[in-house]
């Protein structure tokens, strides 16, 4: 119990500390779900869709200047085809 009322406090102070810092760096992960057509791309013939599920990867980062102009870049990693 004490270890993760530890935890969480943690987070939260270092929540506030991150954001008094001009600087802001972070991680990104998420699923892309893909539908495709094969065989059948010619006209009046039977299309096949199949779907296509693979990971994002990537990491995020921005530096405000002020409280109006800020700059965020990503850089992010997407496997095309199939697993």
């Amino acid at each position: 119990m004490r270890k993760t009322q530890a935890t969480i406090i943690f987070l939260l102070l270092s929540t506030v500390v991150a954001a008094q810092s001009p600087w802001q760096l972070g991680g990104k992960l998420g699923v892309n779900f893909t539908t495709i057509s094969g065989e059948g791309m010619a006209f009046n013939s039977p299309v096949e869709y199949s779907w296509i599920v693979t990971p994002i990867v990537g990491a995020v980062g921005g530096y405000s200047f002020s409280d109006l102009f800020a700059i965020h870049a990503e850089l992010n990693l997407a496997k095309w085809g199939e697993l």
